[in-house]
């Protein structure tokens, strides 16, 4: 290898890597636009945050990072008041008080500070975890039972049927 050659060989990756600096210093430079702001609204019942939801666009000329854990609270539509959590810097969505005053603030800073997600009830009123553990579901298919779909096919409910002899006369030419 000739020497210029050597030279560009280490160079290369420095250069290439001083170039996507730069891209990402100017894509970075001008982040403006709109973006969702986003909470965990509390559950005072449970004591739980769940899932994150979108509480309003925002239109910003520097879009935020991440902050500490900030308590926005909201008046609902029936008079109640909504209590969220959410690590989004300002600017923060118009009609909240981000004051943190509201007595269900601490709670809920609590909650998520221990990471106390509400686990979402199962599914059209299927079990739970008070149900019966040995009690198997209707739904749940029992290898060791062929369905009308697969009664031809040998699976591993009808494995005493096959023995060594049966493995070779399913293998194909070649």
């Amino acid at each position: 290898m000739r020497a210029s050659a050597r030279k560009y060989a280490i160079f290369a990756p420095l250069l290439l890597a001083a170039g996507a600096g730069l891209v990402a210093l100017v894509a970075c430079e001008n982040q403006s636009g709109t973006y969702v702001y986003r909470g965990r609204k509390y559950d005072p019942g449970t004591k739980c945050l769940e899932a994150p939801r979108a509480l309003d666009v925002i239109e910003v000329e520097q879009l935020p990072a991440l902050c500490v854990d900030t308590c926005l609270t909201q008046k609902d539509y029936d008079g109640g008041l909504a209590v969220y959590v959410s690590q989004t810097c300002p600017p923060y969505p118009p009609g909240f008080d981000v004051s943190g005053k509201e007595p269900l603030c601490v709670p809920a800073l609590e909650a998520a500070k221990n990471a106390s997600g509400c686990i979402p009830p199962p599914p059209d009123g299927g079990p739970d975890a008070s149900g019966d553990a040995d009690t198997p579901d209707a739904s749940t298919p029992d290898a060791s039972t062929p369905d009308a779909s697969d009664a031809s096919i040998p699976d591993a409910g009808d494995a005493s049927t096959l023995d060594a002899g049966d493995a070779s006369a399913d293998v194909g030419p070649g």
